[in-house]
């Protein structure tokens, strides 16, 4: 089976997020509270359903893609979350921005 055609839950890794540091490349400014309200309901009810996806640094990870949800996961009070874990430049991080 491809990747693209593999459940997210069969090659996503669950990892804490106190492992997972914001992008210093975001280009979009932070997030505010009361646009995650509904997120994070959701959130809490389900967990989180996509990964969000990241680039392993060292001892830690940068997060790529899924800001509202890692910060919806954060408020929620979650442990850890579904990531994709990719290898990616410093150039690849600010392109994916």
């Amino acid at each position: 089976m491809s990747e693209s055609t593999t459940p997210a839950s069969e090659w996503a890794q669950m990892l804490p997020l106190s492992l997972i540091d914001p992008n210093p490349f975001q280009p979009r400014g932070p997030i505010q509270a009361e646009s995650l309200s509904d997120l994070v309901e959701s959130v809490k009810a389900v967990g989180i359903l996509q990964p969000v996806m990241v680039s392993k640094k060292g001892d830690r990870y940068i997060l790529i893609a899924g800001h509202r949800r890692m910060a919806a996961a954060q408020t929620a009070g979650l442990p850890e979350i579904p990531c994709i874990i990719k290898d990616l430049s410093e150039n690849d991080l600010l392109r994916y921005s």
